[in-house]
């Protein structure tokens, strides 16, 4: 149960709350921090699940990172996607 953690160990959900407060408020364009090679594996599932729901309502994501592959292999990635080096 995410609210029996302790408050350090939620640092994973801050993006992804972060992209729900934008969402919230109209945004269409959504902009990460710096995410290196390791933090794009641990976010891997939630980046995917935040390109779908992107890819469904229009939304733009821009994910500044050293781990193209890493985005490649675990996300939506077509034409309206583009990930560039």
């Amino acid at each position: 149960n995410v609210f029996e953690l302790k408050f350090k160990q939620l640092w994973h959900w801050s993006y992804l709350c972060s992209c729900a407060l934008g969402i919230s408020k109209g945004k269409k364009i959504l902009i990460f921090p710096w995410i290196s090679s390791t933090e794009c594996s641990v976010q891997s599932y939630r980046i995917n699940k935040l390109f779908e729901y992107a890819q469904q309502n229009e939304l733009i994501v821009v994910i500044p990172t050293d781990s193209i592959e890493t985005l490649k292999s675990n996300t939506v990635y077509n034409m309206k996607y583009n990930i560039y080096e």
